[in-house]
């Protein structure tokens, strides 16, 4: 549940859907580096809409913090960076592994080009399996008080 130490953010919600509300973000500096950011895509008039679960029955035009659940936003960094990385060092291992040599290269540049190979692999999965998160319909935040 909400502690006061967690990050939140603040909004308005637009609407409800069921248990759940569509919270309009206000946008913060911090926005362009967020991991989160590809579950909160500008809409077509440029706002930041989110669902979140509403389990303090907070009505249209209120504005409510919001807090993320259950450590979504660590899962999705080690989505984002661990899948690249862990495929950044298999390319590296597997071109080790394999004896891969290039005549005209030292070993170590092609072991690094094994590594970016693995990175780009890795970076394409990481980037359809959040994309895959994203579209689950899933709710990842809470609406922890209405303000």
């Amino acid at each position: 549940m909400y502690s006061e130490r967690e990050e939140i953010e603040t909004g308005i919600v637009t609407g409800i859907r069921g248990s759940d509300a569509l919270v309009q973000l206000s946008i913060q500096p911090a926005c362009a580096s967020c991991g989160a950011r590809v579950l909160c895509v500008p809409d077509g008039s440029g706002n930041r809409i989110i669902r979140a679960a509403n389990p303090i029955h907070a009505g249209v035009g209120s504005k409510v913090a919001i807090s993320e659940q259950s450590g979504f936003l660590l899962k999705l960094s080690l989505l984002q960076y661990g899948i690249p990385l862990a495929g950044f060092l298999a390319g590296i291992f597997s071109m080790y592994m394999l004896k891969i040599n290039i005549n005209f290269l030292p070993a170590e540049i092609t072991m690094f080009a094994g590594g970016i190979i693995g990175l780009f692999l890795g970076a394409v999965f990481s980037r359809q399996a959040a994309g895959k998160l994203a579209g689950s319909g899933n709710t990842f935040f809470e609406i922890v008080r209405i303000l």
